[in-house]
């Protein structure tokens, strides 16, 4: 709750100073901490293989540096 109260926040508040894009970024950054944060804890990956934690780790990883660069280039 505390990852989406602090985009919330980013989002709402005029940016918190910084520019447009670094805002927009961190968010979504946050936005993929919490894809883990839900893979890990609530699908339970924490008690899994460690090769499928690390497979789902790259891929939020791989995903949300795509997001970003598309963002950022477009």
């Amino acid at each position: 709750m505390a990852l989406t109260a602090l985009s919330w926040s980013l989002a709402g508040s005029g940016h918190a100073g910084l520019g447009v894009e670094p805002s927009t970024v961190l968010i979504v950054v946050l936005a993929f901490v919490k894809v883990l944060v839900v893979g890990y804890v609530f699908m339970e990956l924490h008690r899994s293989l460690r090769r499928l934690r690390t497979v789902y780790t790259c891929w939020c990883a791989t995903v949300c540096a795509m997001i970003v660069a598309l963002y950022l280039l477009m």
